[in-house]
């Protein structure tokens, strides 16, 4: 069945047969487990294939994200975050993807804070 528009309070909004929910938000606290120029990992892998991460860096130093652990994907500064919304290109996460991240300068390592990661996926 095709997704039919409607109009709600002034914002459009689809509906269809599609439902989403979240998985567990995983955390890496940057003051217990060092980032200095080497990828930690945050959290466990993925457990379903996801549409939609966001990344938050409560910690107090600029960071670099990748999905795995050797190249640099994309920065996040220092509270600051970042909202990958893939399946707008039809594409996912696949299961089993884990995220990591380090300092994105030499010698300005976060001290305090957290990284976190909020994933969404589609429930058949």
């Amino acid at each position: 069945m095709a997704p039919t528009l409607r109009n709600n309070m002034n914002a459009y909004t689809f509906q269809s047969a599609e439902r989403g929910w979240m998985e567990p938000a995983r955390t890496l606290d940057t003051a217990v487990t060092p980032v200095a120029g080497v990828y930690v990992a945050v959290g466990t892998p993925l457990d379903h294939p996801c549409r939609i991460d966001s990344v938050y860096n409560f910690s107090d130093a600029n960071l670099w994200v990748s999905l795995d652990g050797v190249e640099d994907h994309f920065p996040v500064k220092s509270n600051g975050g970042s909202v990958t919304d893939i399946a707008a290109n039809g594409i996912v996460f696949p299961k089993g993807t884990q995220f990591y991240v380090k300092s994105l300068v030499a010698g300005t390592d976060p001290t305090a804070g957290l990284v976190t990661i909020s994933s969404s996926y589609r429930v058949i």
